[in-house]
């Protein structure tokens, strides 16, 4: 268990290191594979990516607000 940093305060976590390998597929293009560490919050229910992975997986994210993004 690692301790996480909140805006509500400290709250307990998980972190698997390399338990994920991620890629973006959508109709004409496929991503390349990422090796991934997976964050456990108990608190949130979204599943969000970091900036790293996303530069990783070349998302360009076009219009943050509507969910635009392109490979």
């Amino acid at each position: 268990m690692v301790s996480l940093e909140t805006n509500e305060g400290i709250v307990g976590g998980y972190i698997i290191p390399q338990a994920a390998v991620v890629q973006v597929i959508t109709k004409n293009r496929v991503s390349r594979e990422v090796v991934a560490n997976i964050l456990i919050n108990p608190y949130i229910e979204d599943v969000l990516i970091s900036d790293y992975l996303a530069e990783e997986l070349q998302i360009r994210i076009l219009y943050p607000r509507r969910g635009l993004w392109s490979l």
